[in-house]
C-alpha cells in the first residue's frame, strides 16, 4: 500500500466520523428545535388562559361597578318613597337591609372567585416563570 493510498483511505475514514459526528450533532438540535417548539406551544396556551383571566376580571369589575351602582339607584328610590310619605321608613329600613345583603352576598361570592383565581394566577404566573427561564438558558446555549 502506498502512502497516497494509505492518506487517502485515512481521510476516508475520517470523512466517516466526520459525518457520524455531523448526525449527532443534527439529532441533537432537532431535539433541542422539538423542545423548543414544546415550550412555545406551552407558553401560547399559557398566554391564552392569561387573557381569559384578564377577561374575567374585567367582567368582574363590571359587575360590580354595576351592582352599586344599582345598589345606589334602588337606594335613592326608596329614599324618595319615604321621603313622599308613600312608603312607612320601617318598610324602607327592612328593604334597604334586604338590598344591603343581597349587595353583600353578591360581593362575597366575587370575592371568592377573584381568590380561587388569584391563586391560579399565582401558579400560572410560576409556571410562566419556569418557561421563560427554560426558553432563555436554551436560547443561550
Amino acid at each position: 500500500m502506498t502512502w497516497k493510498e494509505i492518506r487517502d483511505e485515512s481521510s476516508f475514514t475520517a470523512s466517516i466520523a466526520d459525518t457520524s459526528n455531523v448526525h449527532e450533532q443534527l439529532a441533537l438540535v432537532l431535539e433541542e428545535h422539538e423542545s423548543l417548539a414544546l415550550t412555545v406551544s406551552q407558553l401560547e396556551e399559557r398566554n391564552m388562559k392569561l387573557e381569559g383571566l384578564i377577561l374575567n376580571l374585567a367582567r368582574e369589575k363590571w359587575e360590580t361597578e354595576n351592582n352599586a351602582f344599582e345598589m345606589f339607584t334602588k337606594s335613592i328610590r326608596l329614599l324618595e318613597k319615604v321621603c313622599n310619605k308613600s312608603l312607612p321608613i320601617s318598610t324602607a329600613e327592612q328593604e334597604y337591609k334586604r338590598l344591603l345583603r343581597t349587595a353583600l352576598d353578591s360581593q362575597f361570592q366575587r370575592l371568592e372567585r377573584a381568590q380561587k383565581r388569584n391563586y391560579t394566577l399565582k401558579s400560572d404566573a410560576e409556571k410562566l416563570d419556569e418557561l421563560h427561564s427554560v426558553c432563555f438558558t436554551q436560547d443561550l446555549n
